[in-house]
Parts: C-alpha cells; structure tokens; sequence
C-alpha cells in the first residue's frame, strides 16, 4: 500500500519490499555475509542440512526418518550421503566384539 504502483504484486511468497521475486542465490549471500559478520567460518547454506541429517542421525533417528525429513526421493540415496557420519557408533560395535572376545 505504501508503496502504491511502483508495488509489483504476484503469487510468490518470497519478494522483496517491491513485490519482486528474491533472487535464488539470495540465501546463500546472506547467510554467507551472516557468517562473515559473527566470525563463524564459511560454510554453504546447503551445509546446513547435511548438518541437520548428522544430528539426527547422531540422535538414534533412522535413516529412514531423515529421508522423509529431509524429502529424499529414495532411502538408499539418503543412507548412501549420511551412513557414514556417526564416527561413535563404530567405536560402540568395535567396543562391543572386544567385550565379547574376552568373555569366550
């Protein structure tokens, strides 16, 4: 209203104070200057979810669980990028034989 004409109205929902569509990358500067300006170091914005998929995973979620989460389109895709991460769980199975080893 304030801005009257010069307004462009449209069905996004993402737009600026001039009812232009955000520009695709305009996340990922912003988050990038964010970093910049709180003295974190640099990661992408896409980082986050893989971020996000670890600590669920971490958290005893299942993969299954994450892919859903995460919109994956298959679960082998989702367990093929995240298996790998929980480096703890390793150390537990590793943990667990050696136990095992020594009571025989």
């Amino acid at each position: 209203m304030l801005c009257g004409k010069c307004y462009k109205f449209n069905d996004y929902i993402c737009v600026d104070d001039m009812g232009e569509p955000i520009k695709p990358d305009y996340v990922s500067h912003r988050f990038r200057d964010i970093l910049k300006n709180h003295n974190l170091r640099h990661i992408t914005f896409h980082d986050l979810r893989h971020s996000t998929a670890s600590y669920y995973l971490s958290k005893g979620y299942s993969l299954k669980d994450i892919q859903e989460l995460l919109g994956h389109h298959s679960y082998a895709f989702t367990a093929d990028t995240y298996a790998h991460v929980d480096t703890t769980k390793k150390q537990e199975m590793a943990d667990t034989i050696t136990k095992e080893l020594k009571i025989i």
